[in-house]
């Protein structure tokens, strides 16, 4: 499993340095005016796991995406290479 270490995780290297730039300064605005956290999560592939909702959930929790007083986390992962997407509210 990942360690999450930045807004956008881009593991199969589909967005450009300045989209990545521009995508992670909207995710952080977002942050600050709401308190809500984003992250986004491109990766080639699920290991072990066979189902892909159940890894992106799992990720999720691993890396304690929101707060979990507030339940205000959204992770959204997907997989060019996989041809899956999907988005979980922590």
């Amino acid at each position: 499993m990942p360690k999450l270490k930045r807004e956008v995780n881009d593991y199969e290297f589909i967005f450009t340095l300045e989209q990545l730039e521009k995508l992670t300064l909207i995710i952080r605005e977002f942050e600050k005016e709401t308190t809500n956290q984003i992250t986004v999560v491109s990766i080639g592939s699920i290991g072990k796991y066979t189902d892909f909702d159940q890894f992106a959930i799992d990720l999720s929790n691993y890396n304690g995406i929101g707060q979990k007083e507030k339940d205000n986390g959204l992770t959204v992962v997907f997989s060019k290479n996989l041809k899956k997407c999907e988005s979980q509210q922590v």
